[in-house]
């Protein structure tokens, strides 16, 4: 239920921190900036989500054998 509530409230803030940030940041740095800004902080927000997701589900390694090739 918690990973529902934030799915939605990110969605949500997306929304509407995306189109203020790109109607601000237009006249002043132009599109292409405009661009790799909204691209910089969007890898920002996948970088802090890759270091603190974790799996539930165990790491089980399975050998490889050149036959099944």
């Amino acid at each position: 239920a918690i990973v529902g509530d934030l799915a939605i409230a990110g969605s949500f803030l997306g929304g509407v921190i995306f189109p203020i940030m790109v109607i601000r940041l237009l006249p002043k740095v132009g599109f292409g900036w405009t661009m790799r800004i909204c691209a910089f902080f969007i890898l920002g927000l996948l970088i802090i989500r890759n270091l603190t997701v974790s799996s539930d589900l165990q790491h089980h390694p399975n050998p490889v054998k050149m036959n099944h090739y």
